[in-house]
Order: structure tokens, then C-alpha cells, then sequence
């Protein structure tokens, strides 16, 4: 009786090792990286019924953490480290997040150099508008975009902008501006300043 025990045993873990977590594996859609503004993130797993858990401080993921929901996914707005597991491998994502804003004294004098409204032309073909928390981009056939902005690598007249397109991507797109004529150029497009916008 002993050998039947000791063999049903050794198959049992046999069959447990042969197994593996495969549709348990999870992924995660954003690269680590640095990004600028709210970030949204989802998980996904090869079993859709699998219950995915998830950190953001770097932990292990286990039932004390978070319960991913795949309809709503996870917005992420603060430097962070994602650990996400659905009971197989742990996936992980490093994210350095920088707010939209004007944060400091020369992004702050750089803005008060270019705010304003734009357009191309007296037809207005291309606008664009930027206010201490926004600009807006209207360009024909497009979908407007307005989005929260962040300015860096300031050096002189000459920024580089990143701001979010309208499927809520980060752009980055070189800004130089002429405040003595009255212009600017965005992604090299020059504007014009102080046509009616709207």
C-alpha cells in the first residue's frame, strides 16, 4: 500500500512540475520609460478569467494588492514602479512621470514669451493657442486638440513642446519663437499672433 502511495505521489509531482503558468503570463501595454503627464496603462493576460493583482510601489503583487479591472484599466500620474501578476510571472514597468505645467522660473518666462493666440493666415487655415495650462492645435481635416502642455530643453527662443495628440499620446514637436514679429513656430508650421481664434 506504501508503494501504490509513494508511486501515485511521485506522479502527482511529476504532473504538477510538466505544468506550466503560461496562460496565467501577463503583460504590460507601457514600456518603462519617462513620460510626461497621466499616463493609462492596462494589463493583459493570455486567460481572460484569470484575476490579475497589481502594485505601483515596486512590492510583489499578491491579494493585499490591487484587483486590475480590464474594463477601466489603471491611470498612472505619479513616478512609479507597476508589478502585475495574474498567479504566473511577474511583469514589471519602471515609470518616470513628469507633470504637465510651467514648474519652474524659465519654463515660466518662456510661456509668458509665446502665450497667446495664433493662426496661419487671415483664413485661419492652422490656429493654434497656448494659455498657462493648455494649448490647442485646429488643423483642417483634424479633430482639434487641446491638452495640457509641458515645456523643456529652453534655450533662448527655441523649446521643444510635448503635449498629448487626441488619442492621448505624447508628442514632442520643436517650438521657435519670434516675439519681436510676432510669430512662432510649432512642428515647423510658423503662426501668426493675435488673429481671432475661434
Amino acid at each position: 500500500m506504501k508503494k501504490y502511495l509513494l508511486v501515485i505521489l511521485c506522479f502527482g509531482c511529476l504532473f504538477l512540475a510538466s505544468c506550466d503558468n503560461s496562460d496565467r503570463e501577463v503583460s504590460i501595454s507601457l514600456p518603462s520609460g519617462t513620460y510626461y503627464g497621466e499616463q493609462h496603462v492596462t494589463i493583459s493576460c493570455k486567460d481572460p478569467s484569470a484575476q490579475i493583482t497589481y502594485s505601483l510601489d515596486g512590492s510583489d503583487p499578491g491579494e493585499s494588492n490591487y484587483v486590475y479591472n480590464n474594463d477601466v484599466g489603471i491611470n498612472i500620474n505619479y513616478s512609479s514602479t507597476l508589478k502585475a501578476t495574474a498567479g504566473g510571472n511577474v511583469a514589471e514597468a519602471t515609470y518616470e512621470i513628469i507633470p504637465f505645467g510651467n514648474n519652474d522660473a524659465n519654463q515660466q518666462a518662456y510661456y509668458n514669451m509665446i502665450a497667446g493666440n495664433y493662426a496661419t493666415d487671415a483664413s485661419q487655415t492652422n490656429k493654434f493657442s497656448i494659455n498657462s495650462t493648455n494649448v490647442t492645435f485646429v488643423q483642417p481635416g483634424q479633430e482639434q486638440v487641446t491638452s495640457q502642455y509641458y515645456l523643456k530643453d529652453i534655450n533662448g527662443g527655441n523649446a521643444t513642446l510635448i503635449y498629448k495628440d487626441a488619442s492621448g499620446n505624447n508628442v514632442e514637436v520643436p517650438v521657435v519663437a519670434d516675439p519681436a514679429n510676432n510669430k512662432i513656430t510649432v512642428n515647423n508650421i510658423t503662426y501668426t499672433k493675435d488673429w481671432a481664434f475661434m
